[in-house]
C-alpha cells in the first residue's frame, strides 16, 4: 500500500538549505539589513542638515542670543551617523539586526554623538583642553577660542578663566577659523567616542 504497512500517511521531509547556498542567504540577509539601516541614517542625516541650516539662520537673525552649542550638537550627531555607517561594514549580522530592530536603537548612536560633542563644547568653555602654563591639558592652536573667554591662568580681573553661566548658550567662536575648528572637533567627538573618553580618563588620573 502507498500509505505504509501501518496505514499512516507518509510526511514530507523538511527541505534544508544546501550548505553551498547558506553563505548566499546570509549575504542577502545582511544586505537587506544594511539597506534598511542606511535608509534610516540617510533620513536622519538630512534632518540634521536641515536643523543645521535653521540654526545658522537663527544665528544670523539673533547673533547676540544664539551661540554655537546647538551647531556643535548637530555636528556631533552627524559624526555619530558616519561612525554608524562605518560599523555597518564590519559588524556581525546579529549586531546589525539588533541595531535595526527599532528606530530608537538606530538613532541612539546619533544622540550619543551629539552628547559627546556637547561635552567637548563644555571642555572648550571650561578651558580644560587648552590654556597657558598648567591651565589646560594641551598647549595648542588647534582648539577654538571664544568671544569674551580668556583661558589664561593669570588673566586680569574681569577676564577670569572660564565663562559665566549665562554665556554658555550665547557664547560664540572668536573668528571664522575658530568656528570651523569647533565644528570639526564636534564631528570628531561624535565619530570617535575614544576622543572624549580619553580626555575624561586623563582628567580622572589627574584628579587621583
Amino acid at each position: 500500500m502507498g500509505g505504509g504497512q501501518d496505514g499512516s500517511v507518509p510526511t514530507e521531509e523538511p527541505k534544508n538549505t544546501p550548505p553551498e547556498k547558506a553563505p548566499r542567504v546570509l549575504d542577502e540577509t545582511r544586505r537587506q539589513v544594511a539597506e534598511s539601516l542606511i535608509q534610516r541614517i540617510f533620513i536622519a542625516q538630512v534632518v540634521c542638515l536641515v536643523l543645521f541650516g535653521i540654526s545658522v539662520g537663527i544665528g544670523l537673525l539673533f547673533p547676540e542670543r544664539f551661540g554655537a552649542f546647538w551647531l556643535a550638537f548637530i555636528c556631533g550627531a552627524l559624526g555619530g551617523s558616519l561612525s554608524l555607517i562605518k560599523r555597518i561594514r564590519v559588524e556581525k549580522l546579529e549586531v546589525l539586526r539588533e541595531i535595526e530592530s527599532s528606530l530608537i536603537t538606530t538613532l541612539m548612536p546619533l544622540l550619543y554623538g551629539g552628547i559627546l560633542a556637547g561635552i567637548t563644547y563644555l571642555l572648550f568653555l571650561g578651558c580644560v583642553l587648552t590654556g597657558d602654563s598648567e591651565g589646560g591639558l594641551f598647549t595648542s592652536n588647534l582648539f577654538p577660542e571664544f568671544l569674551g573667554l580668556n583661558c589664561a591662568v593669570d588673566a586680569a580681573s574681569g577676564q577670569a578663566a572660564g565663562p559665566d553661566m549665562k554665556d554658555i548658550i550665547q557664547i560664540r567662536p572668536r573668528t571664522i577659523q575658530d568656528f570651523a575648528k569647533l565644528l570639526i572637533w564636534s564631528v570628531l567627538s561624535g565619530y570617535s567616542e575614544k576622543f572624549v573618553d580619553g580626555i575624561l580618563r586623563t582628567l580622572e588620573r589627574r584628579g587621583q
